[in-house]
This record gives structure tokens, C-alpha cells and sequence, in this order.
């Protein structure tokens, strides 16, 4: 399957996200995550405190966390826009190798093939989706696609799904 997690930015889409993935963790699911917009050390850093409960855990306690996510947590470590097709050539080394079933895209944005608007930007979308849809089915896999919505008046008022789109524009 491939879900779409979309909201408001700065309303937690990806601490929430991530919440979903150390539960799956638990579970010694393996997951590995793209996110365009931050350092992989950083992005282990969150993860590390999200695991721990707290903001600082102990060296020790951090050490074990690490620990734990050496067989369960992958990050795909480069930073800044990926085509689709390179980025699904990673996520299928990933299945294939290390047994890899949940991923994480975040978000839509940092795909370089979508358009952010024009006449191209909903087929683009539309592409994007068959090919995360056909790679899900292919590795019996679960993506998961974070998707800013347009932005809006103001925040009060929740997103419909009409108003998802690969930018926060």
C-alpha cells in the first residue's frame, strides 16, 4: 500500500510518522527512510530521542537505542531532490537485501520529477503514485508519502483532499 500523510506544516506530520515506525520497529519491521530536508544525522538524533521518550537520553541509553536500530532503521542519506526512479532503485536494494517492507518519502516536494504546479504537475503526481503503488504490490511493501497541502487562508480549517499537492505552494 502507499498512504498519504498529509497536514499543515509544522503540525508534526513526520514526529508522528516517525512514532508509526519505531512501532513497527517493535515488531522487527525493518524500515528505511528518504527525507530530502534533513541530515541523516540529525534525522537518527530525532529518532533517538523519540525512542528514548526524552529529550537528552544517557550516552549508554542512546548507545543501546543505535544498537537496536541497526538491524530495524535505514536512512537514505542524501539530502536535497531525487528522481523517483533513483530513489526506487534504493528502496528496492533495500527490499531485496535487507529485507526492507515500510518506507518512508518526505515528502513529495523532494521528488525532482513533479512539477510543484503547470500543466504537467497532476500527470506527474499521477505517475508518481503508479510507480510507489507498483513497487508496494512488487515487495508486498508499504510506502509512506508525506504530502504538504496548498496553503491556505489560514490553519484554522482542516486540508481536504483536494488540496493536497506535492508543495506547500
Amino acid at each position: 500500500e502507499v498512504t498519504i500523510w498529509t497536514g499543515i506544516n509544522g503540525h508534526g506530520k513526520s514526529q508522528m510518522l516517525g512514532q508509526v515506525m519505531l512501532g513497527l520497529m517493535r515488531w522487527d519491521e525493518r524500515v528505511l527512510v528518504y527525507s530530502g530536508e534533513m541530515m541523516a544525522k540529525r534525522l537518527i538524533e530525532r529518532s533517538v530521542r523519540q525512542a528514548a521518550g526524552m529529550r537528552t537520553p544517557t550516552i549508554a541509553f542512546g548507545r543501546a537505542i543505535k544498537d537496536w536500530f541497526s538491524t530495524r532503521y535505514w536512512v537514505h542519506k542524501h539530502v536535497g531532490v531525487v528522481g523517483l526512479d533513483r530513489l526506487l532503485f534504493v528502496f528496492r536494494y533495500a527490499a531485496k537485501r535487507y529485507g526492507v517492507r515500510h518506507f518512508v518519502v518526505d515528502s513529495l516536494m523532494m521528488l525532482d520529477d513533479i512539477p510543484e504546479s503547470g500543466p504537467k504537475f497532476l500527470e506527474e503526481q499521477r505517475r508518481a503514485m503508479v510507480k510507489l503503488s507498483a513497487f508496494a504490490k512488487e515487495f508486498g511493501a508499504h510506502v509512506n508519502l508525506v504530502a504538504h497541502p496548498r496553503k491556505s487562508d489560514d490553519e484554522r480549517g482542516a486540508p481536504g483532499k483536494q488540496d493536497v499537492a506535492g508543495s506547500a505552494k
